[in-house]
């Protein structure tokens, strides 16, 4: 079974997500759960979103996971990291979560898709 999605259609598929589809500020969703953590889209385009994933981060609202760029995307194999595309040369993917009282961000090896 193949599933894809952009935005909301990548959002759906894990535990949790950052989502802006509700009026107002970006708000932690819960999800389907067929994949692990959570998952946070438009990560370098729209300027609210990580700061807002690192605030909920921080704040234990989410659980760790995943964010990708515009023009980039995360392909998983049985709930694992595959590997990482991008269309777009500075568009990346990454594991974010927190250590101690830090947001770490962990940038994924990119591929061009």
């Amino acid at each position: 079974m193949v599933l894809a999605g952009i935005s909301a259609g990548a959002n759906c598929w894990f535990e949790q997500c950052t989502t802006g589809s509700v009026p107002g500020e970006l708000r932690v969703l819960d999800c389907l759960g067929l994949l692990p953590g959570s998952f946070s889209p438009h990560y370098d385009g729209e300027p609210l979103r990580r700061p807002s994933l690192h605030r909920f981060l921080l704040a234990g609202e989410i659980r760790a996971g995943y964010a990708a760029d515009n023009s980039a995307a995360i392909h998983f194999v049985d709930g694992q990291v595959f590997r990482a595309v991008h269309s777009v040369p500075t568009a990346g993917a990454y594991r974010v979560g927190v250590q101690g009282e830090v947001v770490r961000e962990e940038a994924l090896e990119m591929e061009d898709a």
